[in-house]
Parts: C-alpha cells; structure tokens; sequence
C-alpha cells in the first residue's frame, strides 16, 4: 500500500499534528513515517496505525 501524501498532509494539518506526533500516537518510528513520504510501500496493518491514530478510515491515506 502507498501513501496518498496530499491526503496525508491535510490530514496532519487538518488535526494540527507533525510526524514526530503523529510517530508516537501510532507507535510508527519517524523514520519508517519518511520512508512511507518518499513512496515506500507500507504494510497493511503500518496504515492500519496510522489511520486508527488519526482516526481517519485507512482508505483516506492509500493511493488508489
């Protein structure tokens, strides 16, 4: 799955969240969060945290 980083990007500022933040609410390393922004494929249940962590549904991230 590959993040949509538009979508991410308002999503962080629409919760007025940073990576660092949003890294320990979901428990997702900052590094992996970078990888994931440069176009990295991430697995399932890494978008699965981040979506329950921005309480946002996983399709909100993922490109389609």
């Amino acid at each position: 799955m590959k993040l949509n980083n538009k979508k991410f990007d308002i999503i962080l500022a629409t919760k007025c969240m940073s990576a660092k933040d949003l890294s320990k609410k979901s428990g997702v390393n900052v590094i992996t969060l970078s990888k994931l922004r440069n176009g990295s494929v991430a697995r399932p249940q890494t978008i699965g945290r981040l979506a329950a962590a921005l309480e946002v549904d996983v399709t909100e991230l993922i490109e389609n």
